[in-house]
Parts: C-alpha cells; structure tokens; sequence
C-alpha cells in the first residue's frame, strides 16, 4: 500500500501512472490465494500452477460457498485481471486519431508520448479515479478472500509486508 502513500502526495491535477497499480494488485491477488490454499490444502503445491480462476473456485468449493462471478468483490477481481492479461498478453490494436497535417508532425507523434486519444479504450480507464476507487475495492476483495476460511480480515496484510498479527477479537 505504500504506492497510495506516494499517490497521496501526488498534486490531484498530475497524471498517474496506473498500470503499477493493476500489476501489484493482480500480483497480490494470486499470492494471497496460494497462501490461503496452502494452509488449507495439503497438497495445493501440485496444483499451485492452475489459472488464479480455478484458485478461486477451488477454494469456493472447500468452503462449501459458490463462487459469485457478477456480484463484488469477484467482479472487481475479475476485471482486475482482465485489466492484467491485456497488459502482460497485449496483442495489436487498432487506436484511430486525427490526421496528421504534415510529414514533420508524423515523426514528432512518433518520438512523443501517446496521447489520451492515442490510447486504447480500456487504458484510457486506468486514471486516478480508477486508482482511488481500486483501493477499497481491492482491500475488502482480499478480506473477503480470507473470510471464505476464517482468516482474520487483515492476514493478507501480514503476507505483504510481514510482521505480527495480534488479534483482540478472540
């Protein structure tokens, strides 16, 4: 969470760069997973390469609890790996802009930055709006993911940064 620390003193009206965000979060998703599986599962180490889908459904299963695909915090993180797969598998698109109105200002778009209307329509939502509504979202998708097990609603915290946990509420 230290990257929302560095984005909190960050001027409102500076461009964030999202896709750290998306990466780390996906990334954080698929190890909390492991780590729930592996403390419920004896044998999760020979299935631990599945797609992080079948993670969530197995662990849905040992629960007794079918897994809610359309409903939050699922949704959340199905798009956040939707949002993942297009970065690590990206494949050509097409992104239409304005004309160019001359040869010098074709090589000047080609040695500048991408635009806003230069970018895809699913990058163009990774914005500062994005990053700020994923936190919640994120944070309450993996207590969720902990609750399915009993795990107390901060273990995942403890897998991200390490430490010790103390819990009052036993």
């Amino acid at each position: 969470m230290s990257m929302y620390a560095d984005l909190e003193k960050t001027p409102k009206n500076k461009k964030v760069e999202a896709t750290p965000f998306v990466v780390f979060m996906a990334f954080s998703v698929e190890a909390y997973l492991n780590s729930i599986g592996s403390r419920v599962l004896s044998y999760w180490d020979n299935i631990e390469r599945i797609t992080w889908k079948d993670k969530v459904e197995i662990l849905h299963s040992i629960s007794q609890k079918k897994a809610q695909w359309s409903e939050e915090p699922l949704q959340f993180i199905k798009s956040l790996f939707v949002i993942r797969d297009k970065l690590a598998h990206g494949r050509p698109e097409l992104v239409k802009s304005k004309a160019f109105q001359s040869k010098k200002k074709i090589i000047d778009a080609e040695n500048a930055e991408p635009t806003y209307e230069e970018q895809p329509n699913w990058y163009k939502k990774l914005n500062r709006a994005w990053v700020v509504s994923a936190k919640d979202k994120f944070r309450i998708a993996m207590q969720y993911l902990g609750s399915l097990h009993g795990f107390h609603k901060s273990d995942y915290l403890c897998h991200s940064t390490g430490g010790i946990m103390i819990d009052d509420e036993k």
